[in-house]
């Protein structure tokens, strides 16, 4: 009878995990997509994240914001596969599709897109992750600052540091267009 009943257990929380995957997922894939604009580095590292919330499900899965949880491994995720891409012995630059002709296509992409895109990846890891996080996600600034292991204050300031920096790499790549 208790086998029985272990049995249900794991098979509930399997199907609850499954729910929780898919309400968060989309949400975890797209902003590691804005991080890394790379689809297989998503793929690993949203397939990390969500890895290491089945090992804490118990935990997370009783958080009033569950959500935060997830961004914060996701962020931690990614700006440690930034480093680590940063390393001389990950310097080899891998094929990531900017190459690819649909990518390049006008049809496929607005150039006003890709001009944020490109401007978001010129900017440092934790300036990206702040951005992204605020400005498309609207994680409020306590929860920013948790996920970044930042005070609230500082995590205004670094943001608004981060705004400033975006503008002026934008303007100068969107002077270099017409040029």
């Amino acid at each position: 009878m208790e086998r029985g009943n272990r049995k249900m257990e794991d098979q509930s929380q399997t199907e609850n995990f499954e729910i929780f995957f898919r309400r968060y997922q989309a949400q975890i894939a797209g902003y590691l997509w804005r991080m890394t604009s790379n689809e297989q580095v998503v793929l690993d590292l949203c397939q990390e994240t969500f890895f290491r919330a089945w090992q804490h499900f118990e935990q997370i899965r009783n958080y009033p914001h569950p959500a935060s949880w997830l961004f914060r491994v996701a962020t931690n995720l990614a700006l440690q596969d930034f480093r680590r891409r940063s390393s001389p012995i990950g310097a080899a630059i891998p094929f990531d599709g900017t190459m690819d002709p649909a990518v390049s296509d006008p049809g496929q992409r607005l150039a006003e897109s890709e001009l944020v895109r490109q401007t978001l990846l010129a900017l440092p890891p934790k300036q990206r992750a702040l951005l992204v996080l605020r400005e498309v996600y609207d994680v409020p600034f306590e929860e920013l600052g948790a996920m970044l292991e930042m005070s609230a204050s500082a995590t205004r300031m670094a943001l608004s540091r981060a705004r400033e920096q975006f503008r002026q790499i934008y303007r100068r790549k969107d002077s270099g267009r017409y040029a």
